[in-house]
């Protein structure tokens, strides 16, 4: 019964967990015949250490040790590791507790630990821990390079989490040959005093070969890529069944002219927009989005899949969609001139954006033409066409909502959202998929228009459940913590820019209204991003700080987020006028942290692909001079980006050889002793491509040698966790092939 011990803590530590005799907690647990006497030696030894006790009725309690923690860790690519804190009275989002490499014991990234809180604090104050205990593996399959010495296999794990290779062993019967990239299980963690031990479960091919970056990231990030025999027959099943003339309980609205507007390339339309204007002056919106519920039985095995996925993940030339492409670019999909079933949400406003009344219905639409964002803009600014009357009725109606979005877009600035203007770099592949170079992404007010709309939507949506008083699934983002905004303000000052009232929205405002085209633009950007948590899915009333809203969801997008998926069947059942059954709050925390957690997930492996084929691209470039800015500074060197490619990587502090620099944690720059020279978070640098290791995943700079360092404060940064810091690349400046989730991300916060 292998770690026993971790699965009577992971069980007994829980919150809801209330003392049970021994005999019970074995059946809780499942423990089989042949396993008691290993798990009754657990029990034993956990009370001999002291983290369990046996009342007078013989029932087992967890003694966690004074100041631990129990949480997931997050390692990095240094070594060390981040531990969020439980929510304090004073704090509700208190700063993560840093554990030190030292201290990481064997423990990985996104193992559920148990820490102690030491009494050792870093710079700037933070809790400094250790791990005592890891309850919970994150995972037990890594990709890695396969190595042989002496007849003997190891594999070195990519990435800089694993210091030392995995014993496999004898694995001539695989066929793996040295350099070959595998899947190992580990069946062994590494420990102090001895060696990670695994066995070779797939060997995915040589380095280099077509497609074998993509299959390293799906692995390593267990990422679902293939639908099952089960969920594809149910998936034809629904074809079969779809009748497209059967509206007895729709409104027919294919008689409105409706637009979908997207990428060029997007294959999946998952909303369409219709608006008039009557005679009073009110706006009539029409926002319509695919009715994926339709086609997806709740409990079904097409329900389970997606739900497993949580989301679609969109990679470079690459989509893993969370259905199969049959409902996903087809039944679902509004496609241009074809009659698809739609849920639509009908919002009157008054001249000036003002919310006089909503209803919700299903429908069936037909979309009158599908635009790109490409085309919008000159439309809008163009003369009319007078060739054809839909051609005039589109371009009417894109008057109408250029408009409108206009007034939403004044109104969500008035009431308090933050707007960060943040440059994101698109990359460009060839036929295989190699990077060859980058550009700007461009990102217009067509795009502000779609965004607008579906923020209409979404916010209609979660004030009907509020109204109803109904538990939901909501979009959060919770406020960001005052030490953290206070930082914020002391690098403001650092930059010589004042920001008194640090929490307030409006002061908020001012800055950025104040930085906006000045070289100061990019650095105080992205140090407010830094600044705030991140967005999660919960039924916690926490609100979206953003936004500056109280009651938020998703539900513009289901083709590919499950989230909205649950909201247009609760929506469906107020439709329908049947009785809405309340959600278990705590059920509907645990899924909402699950499609987090798979949020996340497919936001790393989009990350990493791009990093390894951006490392993949640098390597040619060995010895060059490039120009880039500083993103992190760090006791052992600093981290600096490409202007014009959005590799990441490493100028160590060894390297600063033109002077004697001192580090200051508080401004977060180098000041050299002899030429005052200010290397500062968002200060522009020439250096030289010295070393790219792409199976490590790291790329170092070095100063050129006539070269110094410059002193302007143009900083960047990224929306990135701790850990994002200590890596080459980022996902907001990262090629996204002009995918519908970037798009629909920003459209719907």
């Amino acid at each position: 019964m292998p770690d026993v011990k971790q699965r009577i803590l992971k069980f007994v530590s829980r919150a809801s967990y209330r003392p049970l005799q021994e005999r019970q907690l074995a059946r809780r647990l499942g423990v089989q015949a042949a396993d008691r006497d290993a798990f009754s030696q657990a029990i034993r030894e956990l009370r001999q250490s002291g983290r369990m006790s046996i009342g007078h009725r013989g029932q087992l309690r967890c003694h966690a040790p004074r100041n631990t923690i129990t949480g997931i860790v997050r390692r990095v690519s240094n070594g060390c590791g981040f531990v969020q804190q439980p929510p304090q009275a004073d704090d509700p989002s208190p700063q993560d507790i840093f554990i030190a490499e030292e201290q990481m014991s064997h423990a990985f990234d996104g193992d559920t630990v148990v820490i102690e809180v030491l009494r050792r604090r870093r710079g700037g104050g933070q809790r400094c821990g250790r791990v005592l205990d890891v309850l919970e593996r994150a995972s037990t399959t890594f990709v890695g390079t396969f190595l042989e010495s002496a007849g003997l296999g190891f594999v070195q794990i990519d990435g800089r989490k694993w210091s030392a290779p995995v014993s496999v062993g004898d694995a001539t019967a695989t066929g793996v040959q040295t350099s070959d990239k595998v899947v190992v299980e580990i069946l062994r963690f590494p420990s102090v005093d001895s060696q990670a031990e695994g066995v070779i479960q797939e060997v995915l091919g040589r380095p280099g070969d077509a497609g074998i970056d993509l299959q390293v990231v799906i692995h390593e990030f267990g990422l679902p890529h293939e639908f099952s025999d089960e969920v594809l027959r149910e998936a034809r099943s629904q074809a079969d069944a779809f009748d497209p003339e059967d509206r007895a309980d729709r409104i027919d609205l294919t008689r409105e002219c409706c637009i979908t507007i997207d990428p060029a390339d997007a294959r999946d339309f998952d909303d369409a927009i219709s608006l008039s204007r009557s005679d009073n002056g009110h706006w009539h919106l029409g926002v319509h989005i695919a009715d994926v519920a339709h086609f997806v039985p709740e409990g079904g095995p097409l329900d389970r899949e997606a739900l497993r996925r949580g989301t679609s993940v969109y990679l470079p030339r690459c989509v893993l969609p969370m259905l199969p492409e049959l409902i996903s670019n087809g039944l679902a999909s509004l496609q241009q001139g074809k009659p698809r079933f739609t849920k639509s949400v009908m919002i009157e406003m008054t001249p000036d954006g003002v919310v006089v009344d909503t209803q919700f219905a299903n429908t069936v639409i037909q979309v009158t033409q599908r635009l790109s964002y490409e085309q919008v803009m000159p439309l809008i600014n163009g003369t009319p066409p007078t060739a054809n009357p839909s051609d005039a009725t589109v371009h009417d109606l894109l008057k109408r909502m250029h408009e409108l979005a206009s007034t939403l877009y004044q109104r969500r600035v008035a009431r308090g959202g933050l707007e960060l203007h943040i440059p994101e770099v698109q990359l460009e592949f060839d036929q295989h998929g190699a990077v060859t170079g980058a550009t700007q992404r461009v990102h217009d007010q067509s795009h502000q228009i779609v965004e607008e709309f579906m923020l209409a939507a979404n916010m209609a949506v979660a004030r009907r459940l509020q109204d109803m008083e109904l538990t939901f699934l909501r979009r959060v983002h919770a406020n960001p913590t005052r030490a953290k905004m206070k930082a914020f303000a002391d690098f403001c000052r650092s930059l010589d820019l004042n920001l008194k009232r640090f929490q307030s929205r409006g002061a908020l405002q001012k800055l950025l209204k104040q930085v906006a085209n000045t070289p100061a633009e990019r650095a105080v950007n992205y140090a407010l991003l830094r600044s705030f948590q991140q967005a999660e899915y919960s039924s916690a009333e926490d609100g979206h700080y953003a936004l500056a809203l109280e009651n938020y969801c998703h539900f513009t997008s289901p083709i590919r987020r499950y989230p909205d998926l649950t909201i247009h069947r609760l929506l469906d059942r107020i439709i329908r006028g049947n009785s809405v059954k309340a959600e278990r709050r705590s059920r509907l925390l645990q899924l909402g942290s699950q499609c987090s957690l798979t949020e996340r997930r497919a936001e790393r492996a989009e990350r990493e692909l791009i990093r390894i084929r951006v490392l993949q691209f640098m390597r040619t470039m060995i010895g060059e001079e490039i120009d880039v800015f500083l993103t992190g500074v760090e006791r052992f060197g600093v981290f600096c980006q490409g202007l014009t490619t959005p590799a990441e990587g490493l100028l160590p502090r060894d390297s600063l050889n033109d002077d004697h620099y001192d580090l200051d944690e508080r401004t977060l720059s180098y000041t050299g002793r002899a030429r005052g020279r200010v290397l500062q978070l968002g200060g522009l640098l020439q250096v030289v491509v010295k070393a790219v290791d792409v199976e490590r995943r790291t790329l170092e700079f070095a100063l050129p040698v006539s070269g110094a360092p410059g002193t302007s404060n143009d900083r960047i940064d990224g929306d990135q966790q701790a850990d994002e810091r200590h890596r080459p690349s980022h996902s907001q400046r990262s090629k996204r092939h002009k995918s519908r989730r970037h798009t629909k991300k920003r459209r719907s916060g």
